[in-house]
């Protein structure tokens, strides 16, 4: 009974274990990278050859990749808590840069609000802000059927389940707590996220110690994809 137990005690952890992946020399400034809903690592392959000078750590987020696949978890904060546990042995105390592209733009922003100290500065690609531009979009709603979902792909279920809590969860945000310097990049053809969304998120920075926003003619969502050297641009800013 006893090592029943203890199996099923393991178990349960390894499915709330964040999977990480790291690039880089330690000795270099930390980044985080956060991918979007759905995503995973992958998502930032165009991105990391462009920061070879810096210690990349990539999460998978709670429900995707390596981190409880199929499981959604659509608390921000909850997330936010299970990607500070996972990374803490990496990062050995000194601050990071966090990047948040779309989705993973509001978990970067609990991510900072949760642990200020942990963070040097913040970069937003692309990032949902707004509750109100965040309402479910209409090929997220087979995914909130009880009778049709379990027959769907999982990513695509865990991403409906996450989108649909995203207002609420939104709203939790205190734009107030943000005093660090922020870099949003935002394209004006963006077809997922509101392109208004950057110049939302910069007016509510007032705290911000240096809030840059850049708004790109002609990109459309896939931002890390198309032009991953605006992401370590908007790194490296940060830095200079």
């Amino acid at each position: 009974m006893l090592s029943l137990l203890l199996g099923a005690l393991c178990q349960f952890a390894s499915a709330a274990r964040v999977r990480v992946d790291v690039w880089g020399d330690p000795a270099h400034t930390p980044v985080i990278l956060i991918h979007g809903s759905p995503g995973g690592r992958a998502t930032w392959k165009q991105v990391l050859p462009k920061l070879s000078n810096y210690y990349v750590l990539v999460p998978d987020r709670p429900g995707y990749g390596g981190s409880s696949p199929g499981k959604a978890e659509t608390s921000l904060a909850a997330q936010s808590t299970r990607i500070w546990e996972a990374l803490r042995t990496h990062l050995d105390g000194r601050p990071a840069i966090v990047v948040g592209y779309s989705y993973g733009g509001a978990v970067a922003l609990r991510m900072v609000a949760d642990q200020p100290g942990d963070v040097a500065g913040l970069v937003l690609l692309a990032a949902t802000v707004n509750p109100a531009y965040e309402n479910l979009a209409w090929y997220y709603r087979p995914g909130r059927w009880p009778w049709l979902s379990w027959l769907l792909p999982r990513d695509y279920v865990v991403s409906a389940t996450e989108s649909a809590a995203l207002p609420a969860e939104l709203r939790l945000l205190d734009w107030n707590s943000y005093e660090l310097p922020v870099r949003i990049v935002q394209g004006k053809a963006d077809e997922v996220v509101d392109p208004r969304s950057g110049a939302w998120a910069l007016a509510r920075l007032v705290r911000s110690t240096d809030a840059q926003l850049e708004m790109v003619p002609g990109l459309k969502h896939d931002l890390p994809e198309k032009r991953p050297t605006l992401v370590e641009q908007a790194v490296r800013s940060l830095l200079d």
